[in-house]
């Protein structure tokens, strides 16, 4: 241990005093040519230097994937457009806290993923059987800041982050119909479907019939009857069974 500590040292200390050493490093990290351990040193980099590489880098995922490990959230959510994409490109490879932080990033708002993406890393972290304790502990912190409960929370999220985003609903209708159906009954439906209501109205999105039944039973769930007859009012033109 020691010994580690003081090779660490001397390796921040060349960092700091060798012009070329952060993009050795960097290039060192994408191409996976050192231990899983140097990727702390990404710390000891000024923010500059790791934007300046990922600028002239397209797709490092190998430095992204150092990021996520090591960087904080708010510094993840400053990560440019194009290099997000290509993390959640290579999102069934990632560790699962490193998905997990994805996710977080994903769900944020504002964030610089898209509405497709972020419904892309969703279902890759629905994928995963049994998530890892530190994994589950990103994602439960995530539930307990946004004042969801920790019981599957990451329906609700991705409802919230719809919301947060203003984002195009249409992705949503991507998801198959129990995990639509979740979605739209959690705990963020109160905002989510009156968004739906608007995009309803001023679209041309046609749902299919199990959409539409779904999107109604989820209306039933409003506890302001208020929204319920705004949005009753905008899309029962659009729902069949509705008048």
């Amino acid at each position: 241990m020691i010994l580690r500590a003081q090779q660490d040292e001397v390796a921040t200390q060349a960092l700091e005093s060798w012009p070329e050493g952060a993009e050795i490093l960097l290039d060192a990290i994408n191409a996976g040519e050192v231990p899983a351990r140097a990727n702390k040193l990404i710390g000891d980099l000024k923010n500059k230097q790791v934007d300046q590489y990922l600028k002239n880098n397209d797709g490092a995922t190998g430095v992204l994937m150092a990021l996520l490990d090591v960087w904080k959230h708010q510094r993840l959510l400053k990560v440019p457009k194009n290099q997000l994409s290509a993390l959640v490109a290579i999102g069934s490879e990632l560790k699962d806290t490193a998905l997990a932080k994805l996710f977080r990033v994903a769900m944020s708002a504002p964030t610089r993923i898209e509405a497709d993406q972020a419904i892309e890393v969703f279902q890759e972290l629905q994928s995963r059987k049994k998530l890892s304790g530190k994994s589950r502990a990103v994602i439960d912190g995530l539930a307990r800041e946004h004042g969801l409960p920790e019981d599957d929370p990451e329906v609700a999220l991705l409802g919230s982050a719809f919301v947060g985003n203003k984002w195009s609903v249409v992705p949503l209708f991507s998801l198959d119909l129990p995990m639509l159906k979740q979605v739209l009954e959690s705990k963020a439906s109160a905002q989510l479907i009156p968004l739906i209501a608007r995009e309803l109205e001023a679209t041309h999105l046609e749902l299919t019939d199990a959409q539409k039944n779904a999107l109604g039973a989820a209306m039933a769930t409003l506890d302001d009857p208020t929204s319920w007859q705004a949005v009753w009012g905008v899309i029962k033109h659009r729902i069949p069974w509705a008048g």
